[in-house]
C-alpha cells in the first residue's frame, strides 16, 4: 500500500524530524569550528563513538569517541603521524592517544555535542510497519513535511496523531511546486 501525508508541527514525529535536523546542524557546527581551529582542511569528516545515542557523551565515555577526516595533503603533512591508515572510504582516523583526538574529545564533552544522532524511525509512529521494510520519500514545503510511504504491511486506518493523510497525486504536486521554487 502507498500513502501520502501532510505532517502537522505539532505530530510527535514532525517534532523528532526538527530535533534530529537540529542536531546534525549543531554537530557539524561545532565539528567544523573544532577542524577550523586547529588548522585542519579536511572538509569531510566522520565522528562517531560507542557510547548513548542521541544524547552527549558523557566524561566517563568521552574516550569511545573518534574523529576521522578525508586528510588534505596539507592535513597529511601536519597531521600524519596522528592518522590511522585509510579505510575502504578514504577516511584517516586520528589515533586514540593523538592530541588531537584528546583535544576533539575534550571540546565534545565542553560543547555538549552529540555524536551519535538518529534519525527517528517511521516504525515508530505507524506502527502497521512493524519491523519489516519500507520505503518513503520525505520533504519539506512551506515549513510543512510531506510524506510518501510503501509498503506491504501499511494500513488503511494507521493514521498517526499529527497526520493529515493526503492524495498521491497531491504529494507529487507539492515535490513539483518545491522543484520550481529552488
Amino acid at each position: 500500500m502507498e500513502k501520502a501525508f501532510r505532517i502537522e508541527s505539532d505530530a510527535e514525529y514532525y517534532i523528532d524530524l526538527e530535533k534530529y535536523i537540529t542536531n546534525a546542524d549543531e554537530q557539524r557546527r561545532l565539528v567544523n569550528e573544532f577542524l577550523k581551529d586547529h588548522n585542519i582542511e579536511a572538509n569531510k569528516y566522520c565522528v562517531g563513538g560507542s557510547g548513548f545515542v542521541n544524547k552527549p557523551f558523557k566524561e566517563f565515555n568521552k574516550d569511545e569517541i573518534i574523529l576521522d577526516i578525508l586528510p588534505t595533503e596539507k592535513d597529511k603533512e601536519n597531521f600524519g603521524k596522528m592518522l590511522k591508515k585509510e579505510n575502504d572510504y578514504g577516511l584517516c582516523g586520528f589515533k586514540k592517544k593523538s592530541k588531537i583526538s584528546k583535544e576533539f574529545q575534550d571540546y565534545c564533552i565542553e560543547t555538549n555535542m552529540i555524536i551519535n544522532i538518529n534519525e527517528p524511525d517511521l516504525r515508530d509512529y505507524l506502527k502497521s510497519l512493524d519491523w519489516y521494510k519500507y520505503s518513503r520519500s520525505l520533504i519539506k514545503h512551506e515549513d510543512i513535511y510531506y510524506l510518501k510511504v510503501q509498503s506491504d504491511l501499511l494500513k488503511d486506518d494507521d493514521i498517526p496523531e499529527g497526520f493529515t493523510e493526503i492524495k498521491i497525486s497531491e504529494f507529487y504536486k507539492i515535490v513539483e511546486e518545491s522543484k520550481e521554487n529552488k
